[in-house]
């Protein structure tokens, strides 16, 4: 894993850690799945581009959508991730009572990360032509 590292792990309750891993570890497959999907998605899109029928619109329409989702639920389980290292066990009964100065430090370099990723993936995904063109 790229950022829990077996130090930051030990210094978390069994039930933080469970739930963090099992987030982190749920992020990093979505992760992967919007990675092997990116590239038949950019094929399909320069093929459109250049004017060939293999595909069509509507199939491009289709990969995006589910590259967004997939982005849209690494975002939000970073998210969960980022509230764990800071929200007391009365809002999130799986987290410790006062979280750990790593705990927070963790939480926020995985989120900080996942930002990082969508940014680098989601923003500069190549957009659709119209049907027009």
């Amino acid at each position: 894993m790229w950022l829990l590292s077996r130090s930051h792990v030990t210094h978390m309750t069994l039930e933080v850690k469970s739930l963090l891993t099992a987030n982190y570890e749920k992020m990093l497959l979505a992760m992967d799945e919007a990675d092997s999907l990116k590239p038949a998605y950019l094929e399909v899109v320069e093929s459109l581009m250049n004017g060939e029928y293999l595909h069509t619109l509507q199939d491009a329409q289709r990969r995006r959508g589910s590259l967004v989702q997939l982005y849209n639920s690494i975002d939000s389980i970073s998210t969960q991730i980022l509230a764990m290292g800071t929200t007391p066990s009365n809002a999130a009964p799986k987290c410790s009572p006062t979280p750990p100065l790593e705990n927070l430090k963790l939480c926020k370099a995985i989120h900080s990360r996942a930002a990082q990723y969508i940014q680098e993936n989601l923003v500069t995904l190549t957009a659709l032509i119209t049907e027009e063109k």
